[in-house]
């Protein structure tokens, strides 16, 4: 722009933060600044008196000594809707220079990922938010301090349901204060719980009672048993009879805030048979066979044949139910067998057998 008066020069130097240089050639220096709520500060050459920092208003300087002058705008007006704003200076009274800039009111947005889960849960949250500003201020509403940062993460560590606000502020405090807010709510879920139990004894012969023992962890409020027979509980820590052979498929189901998880075993009530190829009496223990293949033969649908140690001949059955080959016994049927026996051949088709202490293959010496 060309000056009113040509015998006063202005020389802009415009910075960051609204700094210009200016040139008089001596006479008055004012300051105007509109609209009146700007803090500013003024300095000149070597005796010019106005040399400070003031907030809002106009002032006018006299008997400025020529040279150049700088002014700063400290902070920049604060307004409640996005428009222009306008700053002037004007040195000698003839001559104005005026800078123009529009500051939008801040506005808060967010995302977060995820906004539902199980405890504990990690959520990303990410400043979607716009406008001119300066801090942000996360408050994840579950207690713990407040976050600064632009994008942070958090984890939620207990169940619940969080209001997340994220507050956004200009660069200046006004009244009303110029900030914006935005809020999501955050789900955790309780964890589902985890199921087990053991059981003592898993096997036996009947009546065979047993003793049922949660193991499960988490928060649970009822745990439901099926024995497998027919009858159920709903207790933690269980006893049951079996009255009767057979093979049991036993579940426990525990159910919490977090759902319902649930774990099975098996109880295998069983006779018992003992083989002995040297001793028909088995020691006093029945019923005794001196085959294998004449237990394999017995009827019933489960059973234990506790077999004494040595080698023995080849054997093959089609079963409908459950065996378990015990191998290794002494003569006296003690009750851990530590010796070896073995079947030169063992061949079943349909149902189960469960061999222990045993081994399928040539007898020693062959």
């Amino acid at each position: 722009m060309k000056p009113a008066n040509a015998g006063v020069s202005i020389v802009e130097n415009q910075t960051t933060g609204f700094t210009g240089t200016y040139t008089a050639q001596g006479g008055s220096v004012a300051v105007n600044i509109d609209p009146d709520n700007g803090t500013w500060s003024i300095t000149g050459p070597t005796g010019f008196e106005g040399n400070g920092q003031y907030y809002s208003g106009d002032m006018s300087f006299t008997n400025a000594p020529a040279g150049s002058y700088t002014w700063t705008g400290q902070e920049l007006p604060s307004w409640d809707t996005p428009s222009p704003q306008t700053i002037s200076l004007s040195v000698g009274g003839s001559i104005s220079f005026t800078r123009s800039w529009t500051r939008t009111r801040p506005v808060a947005s967010f995302s977060a990922t995820p906004t539902q889960g199980i405890s504990p849960l990690t959520v990303n949250f990410k400043d979607m938010s716009w406008g001119t500003i300066h801090t942000r201020t996360w408050n994840f509403g579950d207690g713990s301090p407040a976050s600064y940062e632009t994008n942070p993460t958090h984890i939620y560590q207990n169940p619940g349901v969080y209001q997340a606000t994220l507050i956004v502020a200009g660069p200046l405090a006004s009244d009303p204060p110029e900030n914006g807010t935005y809020t999501l709510y955050i789900g955790v879920d309780h964890p589902p719980p985890s199921a087990a139990f053991t059981m003592n004894p898993t096997r036996g012969e009947s009546p065979l009672q047993v003793a049922f023992e949660d193991k499960s962890t988490g928060d649970i409020t009822s745990w439901d048993w099926d024995f497998g027979d027919g009858t159920s509980i709903s207790e933690r820590h269980p006893q049951h009879t079996y009255n009767s052979i057979g093979v049991y498929p036993v579940k426990l189901e525990v159910t919490g805030p977090g759902g319902t998880k649930s774990a099975t075993a098996t109880v295998i009530v069983y006779k018992v048979l003992y083989v002995n190829q040297s001793d028909d009496k088995c020691g006093d223990k029945s019923p005794c066979y001196t085959s294998l293949q004449t237990a394999l033969d017995d009827t019933d649908a489960v059973k234990l044949i506790r077999v004494t140690q040595g080698n023995y001949p080849a054997v093959q059955q089609t079963l409908s139910g459950t065996v378990i080959i015990q191998g290794g016994n002494d003569n006296a049927f003690s009750e851990n067998p530590s010796g070896r026996t073995i079947v030169e051949g063992l061949t079943v088709t349909s149902g189960t057998v469960i061999p222990e202490n045993l081994s399928i293959g040539p007898a020693a010496g062959d």
